[in-house]
């Protein structure tokens, strides 16, 4: 009777059925094997092996192997390459026990100052555990072990290692190979491939005796790692039990085969463990293991933002086993972070009293008085050396718990990416979301971790429900291999102050350049990069003047490093030749900075010394190029050309050429010299290093400022949970929202009664004072990063991504940053109006959950307009999992590509101003410059003072703002006006008063309440701009007990964005301004007058050897062309007599909507209405008339236009939403004046 899968397997090994004989039950086909040579069918099983498509299929191949060996035969026929393929794919089709692999396919172990590639196969962490043990046993110092045990586990190490990576290396595998499992069949290489993996598994006993004799290692270390098939243990064993997972190698007449190439590094680590028990110190090893491990981990919760605090009032349990660590993660939380010791034999580990243990240091944590309000975490990192962990983790009250194992924690801190919060949110959400039953999978940490990071923070995994599709083992092999591949870890050769050559652990410095950080220079302070890719390895190194530089210098020597780095990357292949003569093995260039305070100060860097080269100091000695740096070369980098950096490439040849002299060998050449230069950087933008000055750009003045932090995907999930909830009973059923009215009601329901109440009862909480300044020292840290970034934007075009890369990556990070900045904006108007009331400590996570709730307000209300004004008919419902969801295609087809275009111009600008980036005048630029007396007029005439002077007294308060160097300012009204008679220009009473009154916000006592004068639109926080916005009044006045003078808050470049987006609101006519009044006529007969401009950039743009150009073409009883009605004219006329076409180019400067509201007045002032034409009908028709009319416009021109095709086309001066909104009902083209800038005439002609 067939035995069910669960059921004991009946041949006695004690396994179920299902793992162990029940995959041999079926076979459909006689076993081949007895029938051909054993040696030759094992050796293309392990050859297999080395096939990536089969990671994950191991335990098929070993359980083939395992068949193989039963049957040996001596004969010479070798089995023929289908039969095997063929039987192997019928018979081994899957394997029950398999699981998605979590490991890379290969991976590194560093030993004795080299790497070691190793398949760690389906064995957990192999790689992880023996590099922790490798290093605990060889250079941890508080445990000396025996000399007998190092030196043989010495032999035992370098013996496997040595195999190991030489095998990988024949087969031509890179370092950190992902792997991909393609099909649920065992992949098969072509034959080529396939011969060599079976010759990368052999080895010769002459190639043996030479690896081995170089490394100095006894052969006889291979003993305990090898099979004989004769061993009755193949007959009798079951797959986990076969003698090749522990002796993975077979010794044959003429070599070794390594049988089963991806148990090597398990087989070490059972040797190594045998041999701690022979030698009887078992529990030392164990020792030293744990001591590295926790030593690895505390620097990895450094890298992650835990921060070690002291906590002398709760002391830390003594447990065997356990080390423990007290950290702040958050302004309000703590974490005890735990590392447990599961494999240590003798420590006396007892499960049940750690968890008493545990949970009294939590609520003693709670208790202490310093605390009071915090948030607690307990974070238990179980670790064991290769032996199965398990360890269950009981919840403990008012406290996250997090269990990850060491080598999980490991991989996260490898990313540098993931952080304390990363972690106390997912445990939030883990809490919330996950179903109970799933709360006790058997998921590991990463996998869990992984999906929901796949899953935008969030364990929501389809609008469906809880998709138990996603929710599988091995998801994290996907993170496990981004970490890896990330940091890229491993061994280069350097030389050492002794003059010998060792080899260090570094890691990658960035993903766009192979330039890698030295781990132990990283300890000791130094600043020390690898090149990779040269023939020698070659090291950049700074020489400091002072041991402990303060954080300018020690940037300056960063950037320093980097670029020399850099440039001998992008000069590689011409001089690797060169230095490979010099010294094959390791290629030195240190640097000095010639009086480092003139370096740090930036004075005179003006004018450029023509004789800079000459003075840089180059010296050679051996092996190693040294350079010193002389101030003037500052006036080089700083500039929109690259000459400083083509200086520095020369200077370095230079070097290279006096290191080869010293070796008696031919220098390079001048004029090759030159080639190098010209051909890796010619002069331009590929631009490494430069110096630019805040003195002429306040905004990126980064002082006072930390690390911007943007909006977290957890926060936004968390609020979209939430909706449902906060709406009560004025949420519909579920179910998709059909009626009309009722849809265009749901989401202003959902901001009024739902998110708006509850973010002001999550405001309420906080202190006010508290709150604002960090709300605004977000604000400027996030304006500085985005200038920055701007800035940045065409040299690392030039030098890293080129410009679609940088356009796509620009998509992703601007989104989140705009986001960010719009709902940090909007919150500080907020506090401004209704400030809060409340004494909670403020903290990221409070911060974090603020922006998420304003940006769904923001996105909310936007929607809302959406539907009010139909613009789209967008379907929204209440799904069964109890959020509200809305349909995307509108975003995918309509605002994405509108964005795509609108980033592309950011682009373009970039690139175009990178120019003026570096003025030599050193003043702040930036007034009234460009508008008309007439606007000063109407400003004085409507606020009391013009607009230049509401432009000084903008950069008025930046400056003053600046010299704070707290990242926001504060200043009482009254000492804020005694300084505004400082400045070159003081300020008046009545201009003070009136620039206070026109550039403050103030408390209105409800967000909700506008004062007299204002509109609805003035407050809602979803429209651009408005009235009541810092974008317009960047200044905050809080009350205090003196009414006449409040405190007023800013943001030094939040006054100067400020000043930037009036003037630009003014020039597109977009400042929101009573109707009627002075300053909204003046702005119109600006902005109508501006339209010159535009007709003067087209034709600058349209210079065609034997065109007919011209402009403002009339077409009406008395103009240029004769009608009998006046249907006005054409902007710009162009007939090309060479391909036959006319154009007719309608143009308009028209703003970019944002909002709703401004896309319904674009498509109103170009789609007709019942009383007017619009704009596109005016055109058509001027179009039909040029078409019926041919004959009168030759006559005017002097030319035949029988025949010429006539296109019309709108130029507007930028991306308009409307040929997005409207792309089926467009009967003409549109292009931008981007467009035409980029491209000339062509663009025209592919219409």
């Amino acid at each position: 009777m067939m035995p069910n899968q669960n059921d004991p397997c009946p041949c006695g090994s004690g396994k179920q059925y299902k793992r162990c004989c029940g995959n041999k039950a079926n076979r459909k086909s006689s076993n081949p094997f007895g029938k051909y040579n054993t040696i030759d069918i094992l050796q293309t099983i392990a050859a297999l092996t080395l096939e990536e498509e089969n990671h994950g299929k191991n335990l098929r191949l070993e359980e083939s192997a395992l068949e193989a060996a039963r049957q040996p035969n001596q004969s010479k026929k070798n089995i023929p390459f289908e039969e095997l393929r063929g039987y192997l794919q019928e018979e081994y089709e899957l394997n029950p026990q398999e699981d998605p692999p979590a490991n890379l396919f290969t991976e590194v172990v560093a030993f004795e100052g080299g790497d070691h590639l190793i398949l760690p196969g389906i064995i957990q962490s192999p790689a992880f555990i023996l590099n922790q043990l490798l290093s605990g046993i060889y250079h941890w110092r508080g445990v000396p072990l025996s000399e007998q045990f190092t030196t043989n586990c010495y032999h035992y190490v370098k013996a496997i290692l040595l195999l190991s990576d030489h095998m990988i290396r024949k087969a031509g595998l890179p370092r950190y190979l992902q792997g991909v499992k393609r099909g649920k069949f065992i992949s098969f290489p072509n034959n080529g491939k396939l011969n060599k993996f079976k010759k990368a598994v052999f080895f010769s006993h002459e190639e043996i005796q030479v690896l081995f004799d170089e490394a100095a290692v006894d052969i006889q270390a291979l003993n305990p790692f090898l099979a004989v098939l004769t061993n009755p243990a193949f007959q009798q064993a079951g797959l986990v039990e076969s003698p090749f997972v522990k002796q993975p190698i077979l010794k044959l007449q003429d070599g070794y085969l390594v049988v089963s190439p991806a148990t090597l590094t398990f087989a070490l680590i059972k040797v190594l463990q045998s041999e701690a028990e022979a030698i009887g110190c078992v529990d030392d090893v164990h020792k030293v293991y744990h001591a590295i491990t926790w030593n690895s981990t505390k620097k990895g919760l450094q890298v992650m933002g835990f921060k070690m605090v002291d906590v002398p009032e709760v002391p830390f349990p003594v447990h065997p086993g356990v080390e423990t660590g007290y950290y702040q993660i958050d302004d309000d939380k703590i974490a005890a972070v735990q590392y447990v010791a599961m494999s240590r034999p003798k420590n006396g580990f007892n499960l049940k009293t750690f968890e008493a243990e545990r949970s009294k240091m939590m609520a003693d944590l709670a208790a202490l008085p310093q605390f009071a309000g915090y948030k607690f975490m307990s974070v238990c990192i179980p670790s064991a050396m290769g032996n199965d962990l398990m360890m269950p983790l009981s919840a403990i009250n008012q406290c996250q718990t997090l269990l990850v194992n060491s080598f999980e924690f490991d991989a996260l801190a490898q990313t540098r990416r993931i952080k304390a919060i990363d972690l106390w949110n997912y445990t939030v959400a883990r809490e919330k979301q996950i179903p109970e039953p799933f709360k006790f999978s058997m998921l590991s940490f990463l996998d869990e971790f992984t999906i929901y990071r796949e899953h935008e923070d969030s364990f929501y995994l389809s609008d469906e429900g809880f998709d138990i599709g996603v929710w599988q083992y091995g998801r994290s092999q996907s993170f496990i291999a981004s970490a890896r591949q990330a940091e890229d870890a491993h061994c280069m050769a350097m030389r050492k102050t002794d003059g010998r050559i060792a080899k260090t652990f570094v890691i990658r410095k960035d993903k766009y350049a192979p330039i890698y950080l030295s781990t132990d220079d990283m300890r000791a302070g130094e600043i020390c990069y690898g090149v990779e890719g040269f023939t020698p390895s070659v090291w950049v190194e700074a020489i400091k003047e002072v041991e402990k530089p303060d954080p300018k210098e020690l940037t300056l020597y960063i950037e320093f490093t980097d670029a020399i780095s850099y440039w001998l990357w992008q000069i590689k292949d011409d001089i690797d030749p060169y230095l490979a003569q010099i010294d094959p093995d390791c290629i030195q260039f240190t640097f000095a900075l010639n009086d480092l305070k003139a370096f740090t100060e930036l004075n005179d860097f003006y004018q450029r010394d023509s004789e800079v080269l000459a003075k840089i100091q180059i010296t050679a000695n051996g092996d190693t190029v040294h350079l010193v740096l002389p101030k003037e070369l500052l006036s080089y980098f700083y500039g929109a050309d690259n000459e400083g950096d083509r200086i520095l490439v020369k200077a370095l040849l230079t070097g290279i050429n006096l290191l080869r002299v010293q070796k008696n060998l031919a220098p390079i050449l001048d004029a090759e010299m030159d080639q190098i230069v010209e051909k890796n950087a010619p002069l331009g933008r590929k631009k490494k290093l430069f110096v630019h000055h805040t003195s002429h750009n306040w905004i990126i003045d980064n002082n006072g400022l930390g690390k911007p932090r943007f909006i977290q995907k957890y926060n936004t999930s968390e609020v979209a949970n939430s909706i449902v909830g906060l709406l009560g009973q004025h949420c519909p059923p579920p179910g998709e929202v059909t009626d009309p009215a009722l849809k265009k009601r749901l989401p202003i329901d959902i901001v009024i009664k739902g998110l708006l109440p509850h973010l002001k009862q999550v405001i309420s909480q906080y202190d006010n004072e508290s709150l604002l300044i960090r709300l605004l020292m977000l604000n400027e840290s996030l304006v500085q990063h985005r200038e920055m970034y701007r800035i940045k934007t065409p040299t690392r075009i030039a030098c890293f991504v080129g410009q679609k890369q940088h356009i796509i990556d620009t998509m992703d990070r601007m989104a989140d940053s705009s986001r960010t900045t719009t709902a940090v904006r909007c919150l500080i108007e907020h506090l401004a109006a209704e400030p809060a009331t409340g004494n909670k400590m403020v903290s990221n996570t409070a911060i974090d959950e603020l922006v998420a709730i304003m940006d769904a307000i923001i996105s909310w209300g936007s929607l809302g307009d959406q539907l009010t004004y139909e613009l789209f008919d967008i379907r929204v419902g209440v799904l069964r999992t109890g959020r509200i969801g809305t349909e995307k295609t509108v975003s995918r087809k309509i605002f994405d590509p509108f964005y795509l275009e609108k980033v592309k111009e950011n682009v373009q600008d970039a690139e175009k101003a990178f120019e003026h980036e570096f003025p030599v005048a050193s003043s702040q630029q930036g007034n009234a410059a460009g508008l008309p007396t007439a606007v000063d007029t109407a400003f004085r005439a409507e606020f009391g003072i013009t607009l230049t002077r509401v432009f000084d007294f903008l950069y008025f308060i930046a400056a003053l703002g600046l010299k704070q160097a707290t990242g926001y300012a504060m200043m009482d009204l009254k000492t804020l006006k005694n300084q505004a008679t400082n400045p070159p220009e003081p300020f008046t009473d009545e201009e003070f008063n009136n620039a206070i009154e026109f550039l403050s916000l103030r408390n209105r006592g409800k967000v909700e309440k506008f004062p007299k004068g204002y509109e609805p639109y003035d407050i809602s926080p979803w429209r651009m701009s408005r009235r009541l916005s810092l974008m317009r009044k960047p200044l905050i006045l809080v009350d205090t007990p003196d009414k006449a003078n409040p405190i007023v808050f800013w943001g030094a470049r939040q006054a100067l964005v400020c000043a930037d987006n009036i003037k630009i609101q003014c020039e597109t006519d977009r400042l929101r301004v009573p109707d009627g009044g002075p300053v909204k006529k003046a702005l119109a007969t600006f902005v109508n007058a501006k339209s010159a401009g535009l007709v003067k950039s087209v034709l600058q743009q349209l210079k065609i050897t034997g065109a007919i150009i011209d402009s403002e073409v009339f077409i009406s009883p008395h103009g240029n062309l004769k009608n009998e009605e006046d249907i006005g004219d054409i902007d710009v006329l162009l007939i090309d007599p060479a391909s036959r076409e006319i154009y007719s180019l309608e143009l308009k400067s028209f703003a970019p909507s944002r909002t709703v509201n401004e896309m319904i007045q674009e498509c109103e002032k170009l789609f007709s209405s019942l009383s007017e034409k619009g704009l596109i009908e005016k055109h058509e028709i001027r179009h039909k008339w040029i078409e019926n009319n041919l004959d009168k416009m030759g006559k005017l021109y002097n030319i035949d236009l029988t025949d010429f095709n006539v296109k019309s086309v709108f130029v507007t001066k930028e991306s308009m939403i409307f040929p997005f909104l409207k792309q089926a009902g467009v009967s003409m083209p549109f292009i931008t004046l981007y467009h035409l800038e980029k491209e000339g005439y062509e663009c025209l002609k592919k219409l």
